[in-house]
């Protein structure tokens, strides 16, 4: 007698690596640009230091959104997580990215809500406020600079400035440089990683 077994195997898309991995590419061409390039207060950057920039900026924000999303459907997919066979209404789903990653921290550790105002999560919120200007950017006039003086005192201390010849304003000019960058993925990287230690879901990056 034969017995024949079928075996299905399935596979899903890690994205948040996959953003991640696309942000560490154009921050390694920001890099290149300042190898072809070298920077100097003489000359301005190539347009592809600056279109790099950008891309590097988003992707790691678009890592924290797939990992979060990653992470809110795990009971849907019947998988072992810290928050058991909970699962989020469509309202949940629809909050702000931080907003999520408090909801998922305050069922994974009973309550205890997650600290916005100190360690990485307060970098991510400095780097989604970047994103968010970059993304949905409204132009401004030089002499007000309202959204450039805002993002000034969330980053100044945080990145080192654009080593190439630039305008006087910080957003989009100052705040961009390899530095920036590199920042960006590793902040990203950092509270993926930290958040998973810390309330038991299996990391995606």
């Amino acid at each position: 007698m034969r017995l024949l077994v079928t075996v299905r195997t399935e596979a899903r898309s890690n994205f948040a690596a996959q953003h991640l991995a696309a942000a560490e590419y154009f921050v390694s061409q920001v890099a290149a640009a300042e190898l072809v390039t070298p920077p100097s207060k003489e000359v301005f950057a190539p347009a592809d230091y600056l279109h790099c920039w950008f891309a590097s900026i988003v992707f790691a924000v678009m890592a924290l959104e797939a990992n979060v999303y990653e992470l809110m459907t795990v009971a849907d997919r019947g998988e072992d997580s810290p928050i058991g066979r909970r699962r989020f209404r469509t309202e949940d789903m629809r909050k702000s990215l931080l907003d999520r990653y408090s909801l998922l921290y305050q069922v994974a550790k009973l309550g205890t809500r997650l600290p916005l105002d100190q360690g990485v999560a307060q970098e991510v919120r400095a780097l989604v406020s970047l994103r968010d200007e970059v993304v949905h950017y409204k132009t401004e006039w030089r002499s007000s600079q309202v959204v450039s003086k805002k993002l000034e005192v969330l980053l100044r201390t945080r990145i080192p400035p654009n080593p190439y010849k630039c305008g006087d304003v910080f957003f989009p000019e100052q705040c961009v440089s390899f530095g920036s960058a590199q920042w960006a993925v590793d902040t990203a990287r950092r509270f993926i990683k930290d958040f998973s230690t810390e309330t038991g879901f299996r990391s995606t990056v």
